[in-house]
């Protein structure tokens, strides 16, 4: 049996479609994933994808088909190129290897003795399946833990019969959305978000900016001598891309530090032990390639 991109296997109750489809600006490039059948196609929603990483790039000859092993296997160029493969022949299912969705009753595995924890893993873009920065989430609204016999542990969500559609989408922006399918405006309507606050999503304001908390509405800004890495896509409130200098760094050449108080640490920074804030500072003028730095004191009772 093969699947090919003008067909869709769609499941038994009419709930979701396995298919071809390819992203609105993804000129070129086609993936298989399953999506919600029983909406628009206008909205279609991707849930998952079995090649994100590898696309398509000649439809003409892609298929998906099951090989002489039983795996599935999904091919180009009448079966010379193969894209991806399912990494197991005996048993396997599209719960077990997720992409940024949660869906009801889906088992996301926390722990096993043999094999690691599920990841969710974002997209890279809006229109780009790949695989993003952000992972790693698991569902907080309506959570169950369960521990089977083989010492798996894994967390679920369910729902009641004629509920209205729901899942959790990791989103490239580090943001969880807890989503409901609204039927009289034929959209996706956010239940919940996470984190709640603007400024406490990872990454906001992107390299060199600085989210500030103190207004009515939380603002990116760029720390003093920096401005914005796109001045247009910061004012449509994207600010993903950070600042940059207005001037280069001259190292050695009398630059120093400006004190930014209250600011959350790099989760990514070299630890040095035993020195004082004098020492913090002359390590970091010593090296060109250090920015900033930060003091703590640590005490053992």
């Amino acid at each position: 049996m093969a699947l090919v991109p003008s067909r869709t296997l769609v499941s038994d109750q009419g709930a979701f479609a396995l298919g071809f489809f390819s992203p609105s600006n993804a000129t070129g490039k086609m993936y298989v994933g399953i999506w919600f059948n029983d909406i628009p196609q206008r909205n279609r929603t991707v849930v998952w994808v079995a090649n994100r990483d590898e696309p398509i790039t000649d439809a003409s000859s892609a298929m998906l088909a099951v090989a002489d092993d039983s795996g599935l296997v999904l091919s180009e160029t009448d079966g010379r190129r193969e894209l991806w493969k399912a990494n197991t022949a005996t048993l396997w299912q599209s719960f077990e290897n997720p992409s940024d969705a949660i869906l009801a009753g889906m088992p996301l595995r926390t722990s096993h003795r043999t094999r690691p924890p599920s990841r969710v893993v974002s997209w890279r873009g809006p229109e780009d399946p790949s695989r993003g920065a952000f992972s790693g989430v698991s569902p907080l609204m309506y959570l169950t833990i369960s521990t089977g016999a083989d010492g798996e542990t894994y967390s679920t969500f369910g729902l009641s019969d004629g509920s209205s559609k729901v899942w959790y989408k990791a989103e490239y922006s580090g943001e969880v959305a807890f989503l409901r399918w609204n039927a009289s405006s034929s959209e996706w309507t956010p239940i919940s978000r996470s984190p709640a606050y603007k400024c406490n999503t990872y990454g906001y304001c992107g390299a060199y900016g600085y989210c500030d908390n103190t207004d009515a509405i939380p603002t990116c800004r760029c720390l003093d001598g920096f401005g914005p890495s796109d001045e247009a896509e910061w004012a449509g409130g994207n600010f993903s891309r950070g600042c940059r200098r207005k001037e280069a760094l001259r190292c050695g050449g009398g630059d120093g530090f400006l004190t930014l108080p209250a600011m959350k640490a790099p989760d990514r920074f070299l630890r040095l032990w035993n020195k004082s804030f004098d020492d913090c500072a002359a390590e970091c003028s010593s090296s060109c390639s250090c920015v900033a730095y930060a003091y703590a004191s640590w005490l053992e009772n």
